[in-house]
């Protein structure tokens, strides 16, 4: 989604990051989940059920953020990533063994 903000006469056009798809959808705490989407360049914090992934990330570009998934009960974790203006991302569906 996109907002617009005036700024000094100007209009400026923010991009939220957009999580399009978690490989793999399921595992246990520790493992890699790459999180393929847009805007994933400005992400700060990646929480899986509001647990932070540990940082550094392993990899990250507009497109991409690899990471390990946090200790986490068994189940969902919804998995939302949150750029350095706190703008939050849709959320998607990790299960954990």
């Amino acid at each position: 989604m996109t907002e617009m903000r005036r700024s000094m006469g100007q209009v400026l056009t923010e991009q939220k990051p957009k999580v399009r798809n978690l490989n793999p959808k399921s595992g246990d705490a520790g493992d890699e989940v790459t999180l393929a989407g847009e805007n994933l360049d400005r992400v700060r914090e990646v929480l899986f059920g509001g647990e932070p992934a540990p940082k550094p990330f392993i990899r990250q570009t507009k497109n991409e953020i690899v990471c390990l998934a946090p200790d986490h009960s068994s189940g969902p974790a919804d998995v939302v990533a949150i750029d350095r203006d706190g703008n939050e991302s849709n959320a998607l569906t990790f299960i954990y063994n």
